[in-house]
């Protein structure tokens, strides 16, 4: 029989992780190919996905709550606006109801307006980069937005109730092993026994400052921030 309670968090991949013996343990997968599962034991603490608001159109603030009202062909509407509504709303010129309006808005193409979810806009960018698949299925490529992951990833840190310190193991290792006679597989790192030490789909992190109590009581610990991405 098992020992230890098994939880999934594929609903919430972002969050932190705390190494722990609690006897549960976190399967967290990544996306892509190939889907690597790696099981966790601790505490997982879900995190808010970080979001950029963008901002809503400027014609819709007239809308008296009623956006059947707006007159799509009005001299006021963008053209970039115009043409990205669905071919029915531009031929009907307005839209039918709020639900239709937020569906037209939720697409990826209109990623000028709304909010945008920035821990998705990093692994759209680590699936394909160059953002050729992107735009032949979703009509977006991130790469017209972003000039690199790191870029992402900075605003995504903005975002965040506490301020860290990633750990790379490679980068560690490499360092002592430049400096020294070691193999790579007789480093011993900081990091606590038992855990995967780099995966496509998490980082290890220490916090060295926060907003929240929860996270100043983690301050100076190494624990695992999970993520949404590709393999």
């Amino acid at each position: 029989m098992s020992t230890t309670i098994p939880y999934n968090t594929y609903s919430h991949n972002f969050g932190i992780l705390i190494p722990k013996d609690t006897g549960v343990t976190f399967t967290h997968q990544s996306g892509g190919m190939y889907c690597k599962q790696i099981d966790m034991e601790g505490v997982f603490l879900p995190l808010k996905r970080p979001i950029m608001n963008l901002g809503y159109p400027e014609w819709m603030k007239n809308s008296d709550k009623d956006i059947s009202k707006i007159d799509l062909n009005s001299e006021h509407i963008p053209e970039q606006d115009f043409n990205s509504f669905p071919e029915w709303v531009q031929e009907r010129g307005h839209f039918y109801n709020w639900d239709e309006f937020h569906h037209w808005l939720n697409q990826d193409h209109v990623d000028w307006y709304s909010n945008l979810d920035l821990i998705k806009e990093q692994e759209l960018w680590n699936y394909d980069p160059k953002g050729d698949m992107h735009e032949e299925f979703r009509d977006y490529n991130p790469s017209e937005k972003w000039d690199s992951l790191e870029q992402i990833w900075s605003a995504i840190d903005k975002r965040l109730p506490f301020e860290y310190e990633e750990f790379n193991v490679y980068e560690f290792k490499q360092e002592i092993m430049n400096s020294s006679d070691k193999n790579y597989g007789d480093i011993e790192t900081p990091l606590p026994k038992g855990y995967p030490e780099q995966g496509s789909a998490f980082k290890w992190i220490k916090i060295t400052d926060a907003e929240v109590e929860w996270a100043k009581k983690l301050a100076g610990e190494y624990v695992i921030m999970t993520y949404t991405n590709c393999d």
